[in-house]
C-alpha cells in the first residue's frame, strides 16, 4: 500500500493522523550514514511563528501549526527525545545518532482502534509529530553519509506534508545551507526571503537571513517567476541589486539608490541602499592614487606584474582627471618612511604594500587617515579599519574547495599535500573546513622529491598490502598466475594539493597509474599555469579545480594578449587589475552594505575585519582544456 493509496482510503477526519502516520511509518526505511556536519537542527526550545524561544526552553507548536492527538490535545514533541540524536551528530558519531533514532510506540491494535498517541507518559510525545521529525534526521543522515539520492527522497516526502512550524524552519535551515553549499543563487534567494518572512532560524537569523538575500540578489540578472513579482520585499532586494549594479557616473549610481529608496523607503535592505549611495559619493570625490610597491629586490618581478595590471586598468577606464603614480616600497627601510616621501598631498587610496612583512608593519603603525589596499594577508587579522586586504590566499580556496567536494557528496578523502610549511598552512585550512562539514580523512600522503611520488601514493591508497597478498595467491599455483592491484575502497575523492602545476602534471597520472583514476580529484587554481596546452594539460584531464573567473572567460583582462603564450606572472597582473578597480570603490566596498564585487581573480566581498574573502569558479580540465564546470 503506497501513500497516494493511503490517503484516498483515509476519508474520515476522525482517522487522517493515524492514517498520515501509518503512512510515514510504511514509507520510512533504515540506511547507514556517516560523519555529521557541525549542523545539528532541532528545536531548543519554544519557538512561536517568530521563531523566538521562551525562557523556560519548553517546545511548543504554534498556531496553525499543531499536531494534536485523536482527542485533539496539543502534545508537543518533548526536546530531549532526539536529545541523543542530536549529541551523537554532535560528535559526528553517525552510528549512534542511528541508533537513537526513536522507534514509533503505536501498537497495530491503537492503529486499527484510531489511537495515534503514545502511551502517556511525562513529557511524551505524539506519535505523528515524532515521525515527522524522525523522517527530517533520517534525511539528515542520508545527506551526511553521501547518499545524496536517498537525502533528496526524504526530503521530496517531507515536503509533500503539513509540518509543525518548528519543523519547517529546521528543514528550510537545511535546505539553505546546501544552497550555499552548491552556491545555487536562485535557491538562496527563495529560502532566505521564506526564512526573513518567518523572523529567520536558528542557524540563519534574521539579520543573517538578510545578508543572505542580499548576495543572493546581486548574482541574479533577471525578474523571477509571477509568484515572487507579487511579493514588494523580494522584488525590492532584487530592484536593489539592479541599482546597485548600474552603470556610469557615480553621481548616476548614487540618484539610481536613492530613488529605490524613494520607491522602498521601508524595505529591509534601506539601511544597505543608503550605506552603499554614500560609499558611492565619497568615491566619486577620490581622484587621486598611489601604487607602493616593491619594483627593485627580490619581489620586484611580482610587484612589475601588479603595477602593470593596474596601469592596465587605469589607461582602460574612461574617467579623467584621475591621477596614478608608484612608489617602490624596497627603496625605502620602513613602511612609514615609504609614506612621508609622498608629498604633502595624500592619495585617495594607496595600493599597497604587497610582502607580508611590510603590511603587517603597516598594520601595526597607529590608526591614520589614510586608506589602503594592502596586496597581502599577514598571520594575524588587520584591526586598522582604514585598511583593507586583498591577496591571492590559497587558504579561501581551500576552504571553498572543501566544501565544493562536500556538495559533490564526497565523505571520505584521501589528502595530498607536499611537505614543508606551505602544505602545513594550506593542509590545516582545508581539513579544518571539512571535519565541520562532517567530512573524514581516511588517508594524507604527504610528498618532498618526484622520485618519491610514486612510493607515497601506493602506501596511501594500501597497494602494498594488494602486492603482499598477489605473491601469495601466485605462490599456491606451479602455473603462472596473472593479478592486478587493487586499492583501498573506503575513499570517495582526493584533494591533491600543490603551489604549482608540474606537481599536479606528474601526480594526476600516477593516481590512475595505481587504481585511483576513478576518484573524483580536486585541486586549487594554483595547479592552472594559464594560457592553454591542451598538449601539457592533457594529464590533467578530469581533475575538478577551482579556477580564477578570468581563466573561464569570465573578463577580459586589460595588458593581456589571449592570444599569447601564457606568463608565470598572469595572475598577479589580473590582481594589479582587480586591485585598481576595487580601490576606485574602496568606501563602497568597505562600507556596512558590503557589496560583491566581480573581480578577475575571484569574486570579492569584505568580510567585517577588512578583508577581501575570495570565491573562485568550479572548473575541470576537458580534453586539455579548462572549462567552467
Amino acid at each position: 500500500m503506497n501513500l497516494q493509496k493511503l490517503s484516498e482510503i483515509s476519508t474520515q477526519p476522525s482517522r487522517r493522523a493515524v492514517v498520515l502516520a501509518l503512512a510515514l511509518v510504511l514509507a520510512a526505511c533504515s540506511g547507514t550514514a556517516t560523519r555529521s556536519p557541525d549542523r545539528v537542527a532541532f528545536p531548543r526550545g519554544e519557538r512561536g511563528a517568530s521563531g523566538a524561544e521562551t525562557e523556560d526552553g519548553a517546545l511548543t507548536l504554534p498556531p496553525g501549526s499543531e499536531q494534536r492527538g485523536a482527542a485533539g490535545e496539543l502534545e508537543p514533541v518533548d526536546d530531549g527525545l532526539f536529545s541523543a540524536v542530536r549529541a551523537a551528530l554532535e560528535r559526528g558519531d553517525w552510528m549512534a545518532a542511528r541508533l537513537a533514532l526513536p522507534r514509533s510506540q503505536a501498537t497495530d491494535a491503537a492503529i486499527t482502534a484510531g489511537d495515534a498517541s503514545v502511551p502517556a507518559s511525562p513529557g511524551a510525545a505524539p506519535l505523528l509529530a515524532t515521525e515527522l521529525w524522525t523522517r527530517y534526521y533520517q534525511a539528515r543522515i542520508a545527506h551526511l553519509r553521501g547518499d545524496l539520492e536517498e537525502h533528496t527522497q526524504r526530503l521530496d516526502e517531507l515536503r509533500r506534508l503539513a509540518l509543525p512550524a518548528p519543523l519547517e524552519l529546521e528543514l528550510l535551515d537545511h535546505e539553505l545551507f546546501l544552497a550555499m553549499l552548491r552556491e545555487d543563487w536562485s535557491a538562496q534567494f527563495a529560502l532566505a526571503r521564506r526564512l526573513e518572512a518567518l523572523g529567520g532560524s536558528r542557524r540563519f537569523d534574521l539579520p543573517a537571513a538578510r545578508d543572505i538575500l542580499w548576495q543572493a540578489a546581486q548574482h541574479l540578472r533577471v525578474a523571477r517567476d509571477a509568484s515572487e513579482g507579487s511579493d514588494p520585499i523580494a522584488r525590492g532586494w532584487l530592484d536593489l541589486a539592479a541599482s546597485a549594479r548600474s552603470e556610469g557616473p557615480a553621481r548616476d549610481r548614487a540618484a539610481a539608490l536613492q530613488a529605490w529608496l524613494n520607491s522602498y523607503p521601508q524595505h529591509p535592505g534601506a539601511e544597505i541602499a543608503r550605506a552603499l549611495g554614500a560609499g558611492v559619493l565619497e568615491d566619486a570625490a577620490g581622484n587621486a592614487y598611489s601604487l607602493l610597491l616593491p619594483l627593485s629586490g627580490a619581489l620586484a618581478p611580482a610587484g612589475d606584474a601588479v603595477a602593470q595590471g593596474a596601469f592596465a586598468a587605469f589607461y582602460a577606464e574612461p574617467s579623467r582627471g584621475v591621477a596614478l603614480d608608484v612608489t617602490d616600497s624596497r627603496r625605502f627601510d620602513t613602511i612609514e618612511a615609504a609614506l612621508g616621501s609622498r608629498g604633502d598631498t595624500p592619495p585617495a587610496v594607496t595600493l599597497g604594500p604587497l610582502g607580508k612583512r611590510q603590511v603587517a608593519e603597516l598594520i601595526a603603525m597607529a590608526p591614520t587617515a589614510l586608506r589602503f589596499l594592502a596586496l597581502n594577508r599577514p598571520e594575524l587579522p588587520a584591526s586598522a579599519t582604514q585598511v583593507m586586504q586583498l591577496a591571492l590566499a590559497p587558504e579561501d580556496e581551500a576552504r571553498q574547495l572543501a566544501e565544493l567536494a562536500f556538495a559533490d557528496g564526497a565523505r571520505r578523502v584521501l589528502l595530498i599535500r607536499p611537505e614543508g610549511v606551505w602544505g602545513d598552512r594550506i593542509g590545516d585550512a582545508l581539513l579544518s573546513r571539512w571535519s565541520s562539514l562532517g567530512g573524514q580523512t581516511a588517508a594524507i600522503a604527504r610528498y618532498d622529491k618526484a622520485a618519491g611520488y610514486s612510493g607515497v601514493l601506493r602506501e596511501a591508497l594500501g597497494l602494498d598490502g594488494s602486492d603482499e597478498r598477489s605473491r601469495r595467491l601466485r605462490g599456491l599455483f606451479v602455473a603462472p598466475v596473472e593479478t592486478s592491484g587493487r586499492r583501498r575502497d573506503d575513499l570517495d575523492a582526493v584533494f591533491l594539493l600543490t603551489p604549482g602545476s608540474d606537481e599536479a602534471r606528474a601526480l594526476k597520472p600516477l593516481l590512475d597509474y595505481h587504481y585511483a583514476g576513478d576518484l573524483p580529484t580536486y585541486a586549487l587554481s594554483t595547479i592552472d599555469a594559464g594560457g592553454v596546452d591542451p598538449a601539457r594539460d592533457g594529464d590533467l584531464e578530469g581533475l575538478r579545480l577551482l579556477a580564477m573567473p578570468w581563466r573561464v572567460g569570465r573578463g577580459i583582462v586589460p595588458g593581456l594578449d589571449a592570444n599569447r603564450a601564457a606568463g608565470s606572472f598572469d595572475a598577479l597582473h589580473a590582481l594589479g587589475v582587480d586591485a585598481y578597480r576595487v580601490a576606485r570603490q574602496w568606501s563602497a566596498l568597505h562600507s556596512s552594505a558590503r557589496p560583491v564585487y566581480q573581480g578577475l581573480t575571484a569574486e570579492l566581498r569584505a568580510d567585517t575585519d577588512g578583508v577581501l574573502r575570495r570565491r573562485l569558479v568550479a572548473a575541470e580540465f576537458d580534453r586539455g582544456r579548462l572549462r567552467p564546470r
